[in-house]
């Protein structure tokens, strides 16, 4: 899964932290990938 070292550099980490924190673990995961393939 991603690390918070890849949220830290995403161009979209205030978005994506702020769902990080929200959304259980499960469901981030799907978060993290689809970031990979927007936000990078």
């Amino acid at each position: 899964f991603c690390t918070f070292v890849y949220f830290a550099s995403n161009r979209c980490n205030k978005i994506w932290m702020l769902l990080y924190y929200m959304i259980v673990q499960g469901y981030f995961h799907f978060k993290c990938r689809c970031t990979m393939l927007t936000c990078i």
